[in-house]
């Protein structure tokens, strides 16, 4: 990836990388950048095409053995070649490209007047699945070198709690939050795959894979249902699978409980759309389904409690309600939705009486307008530049917080210019574009139960910037057809380099934060290793005290909780006393007195004792 980032779009040169990258995929791309992997792909496309127009007119009996074993060679090839450079070696790519060459040579000796291969591509191009196989590709290349990375965090303390939880007391779940989270179908999901996944993460990061998929697999129908475009919403699924945004909810197992209340969000009201859309007999499964996403999902996470609003936004911007007695249809329709959410808060808050906002993540209805305005500013901006707009974000927050008349001002001017959009809805490119109004509304309503909190979280942002994301398709898509009109293949050209260019940016920046989950797992991992290597238990009495452990790793969090429940693995002990500082000189001087504290510290990348 150090080589794909010094020349993004052409590499930086052949055999560039020394060393062995496990993939023949990740070598083209850091040797060719994306247009040499681009090209080396399209060769089997293009030889795949050409076995299919084989198979589908050579009659005889040779050929079509040599077509078949070519291609279930091949086929065994690119599987093979996500986790090792096999096309690499000299002893495979020799023999490989000769049988290829030959079978290409007997192809066009059988069929000289065969179709052309481009017409060929438009083809297979229509077909339904190829969307959702190149992002099942593409998902699989970027995220299954990430399963090994190791826990952090909050981690141990879900750990911790699930193993001290047995299957008889499920049912309590869902009446008692223990003095933690509302979140009874995660919790269950952690009871059950204690015995199956026990303290090895690749299980627990493959679950939130497979559930960032889906929730990228029901973006993508859900807007081809809304635009009835293919491009558009192949655009939007690319976009919501590799934003590097998606990194601590994808990437963290703590987020297990944002990922699932966030596939049933997107499944939910994409079963809504159906059941609005289609007029078959059978359409009122769609909304069943939509009940059971959503009692699904407040069993899950806090976020879906806006999802019946995003129902009203649904029938608002696609169902003309002009008449009082469609609104109050329409509403009767609507009302088990928000009784199943007022079910919901009255469990979490009353029943089971769960834990609730504190420090930043809290409410300040003094600076709510303020919080709201600059949280939101602040995810748009990391939507559109990354993590290098939090610099800019960090010190213009710091600021305006303290020039109170500077922000009431900025606040007063972007109110004044939302209510001048809303006087010139009228105009026809307003009226027009209601699949870009259903996703500003999605994006704000969404994000609605964080925006006024006291600071920004990525994870927060995760499935609002699916709005986001279909508003930058479909700008894309807007400049594509205007170019498109003058010349057709400037067009294509000009939208495939924009296209990539932001592809490349945001497979960029999620390899830097993927490098920072994985350096952060290491971390912790070593920590937990230096302790349970040097030393086999602690004698009562005994006190450890741990001096400048790293809170994060760039992006990624390593130990701002969780320590105390990763030493519980180890030790098995309640009463052991641990405590975490940065002051060394203190901790230092206490120590001296008490014969029995052991006092760490993290330097280098190392967990060190202090010895008297």
């Amino acid at each position: 990836m150090k080589a794909f980032r010094r020349n993004p779009l052409l590499g930086s040169g052949y055999s560039s990388i020394d060393v062995g990258s496990d993939s023949s995929y990740f070598r083209a791309l850091g040797e060719t950048g994306l247009l040499g992997l681009l090209a080396f792909l399209g060769l089997f496309f293009a030889l795949g095409l050409l076995a299919k127009q084989g198979l589908a007119k050579i009659t005889d009996p040779f050929g079509r053995s040599v077509i078949i074993g070519m291609a279930a060679g091949v086929i065994g090839l690119l599987f093979n070649a996500i986790l090792i450079d096999v096309f690499e070696a000299s002893k495979v790519a020799l023999v490989l490209w000769l049988l290829l060459g030959i079978t290409a040579g007997m192809i066009s000796y059988y069929l000289p007047k065969r179709r052309s291969l481009l017409k060929e591509a438009q083809e297979i191009a229509k077909w339904p699945i190829i969307p959702i196989l190149l992002l099942g590709l593409i998902a699989l290349l970027v995220f299954i070198p990430t399963h090994g990375n190791y826990f952090v965090a909050d981690d141990f303390v879900w750990l911790k709690w699930a193993y001290r939880t047995s299957l008889k007391e499920i049912p309590q779940l869902f009446t008692e939050a223990q003095g933690f989270f509302y979140r009874p179908l995660t919790k269950t999901f952690f009871i059950i795959t204690k015995p199956l996944f026990g303290l090895r993460p690749g299980g627990y990061h493959l679950v939130d894979y497979f559930l960032h998929f889906g929730c990228t697999f029901g973006a993508y129908f859900l807007v081809l249902r809304l635009t009835k475009k293919k491009l558009v919403a192949l655009l939007a699924g690319l976009f919501f699978l590799i934003h590097p945004i998606n990194a601590e909810s994808v990437l963290w197992i703590s987020s297990t409980s944002a990922l699932f209340a966030s596939f049933f969000y997107i499944t939910g009201v994409l079963a809504y759309v159906y059941w609005r859309t289609i007029r078959a007999s059978w359409r009122h499964f769609f909304y069943l389904a939509t009940i059971i996403a959503l009692i699904l999902g407040l069993l899950s996470h806090e976020r879906m409690i806006t999802f019946p609003l995003v129902l009203l936004l649904y029938d608002f911007v696609f169902h003309h309600l002009k008449k009082k007695k469609e609104w109050a249809s329409y509403l009767k329709i609507h009302l088990p939705f928000w009784f199943l959410t007022a079910v919901y808060l009255w469990l979490r808050n009353v029943v089971a009486q769960a834990h609730g906002l504190s420090g930043d993540y809290n409410y300040n209805f003094l600076y709510l307008p303020f919080n709201f305005t600059g949280n939101l500013i602040g995810y748009l901006g990391e939507l559109t530049f990354s993590f290098h707009f939090l610099p800019f974000y960090d010190l213009a927050r710091a600021t305006l917080r303290t020039n109170k008349l500077i922000a009431l001002g900025l606040l007063i001017i972007a109110a004044l210019i939302l209510i001048g959009l809303w006087f010139i809805k009228k105009r026809r490119y307003w009226k027009t574009s209601k699949v870009a109004l259903f996703a500003l509304g999605w994006l704000i309503i969404v994000l609605l139960p964080f925006l006024g909190l006291g600071n920004i979280a990525e994870r927060h942002v995760y499935p609002a910037h699916l709005g986001f994301f279909i508003l930058l398709a479909l700008a894309i898509d807007w400049f594509y057809q205007k170019l498109k009109k003058r010349h057709l293949y400037l067009g294509i050209s000009l939208a495939l380099i924009l296209v990539l260019a932001i592809f490349s940016f945001y497979l960029i920046e999620m390899e830097k934060a993927k490098s920072d989950w994985r350096q952060a797992g290491e971390v912790t991992n070593t920590i937990l290793l230096a302790l349970s290597s040097n030393f086999i238990e602690f004698r009562p009495g005994h006190s450890l005290h741990f001096v400048d452990l790293p809170i994060r790793q760039g992006r990624a969090w390593a130990f701002p909780v969780g320590l105390h429940e990763g030493i519980w693995f180890i030790y098995r002990d309640e009463t052991l006393p641990i405590e975490i500082t940065t002051d060394l000189e203190k901790t230092v001087a206490a120590w001296r007195e008490d014969p029995f504290a052991h006092v760490f510290v993290f330097e280098e990348g190392e967990l060190r004792e202090i010895h008297k």
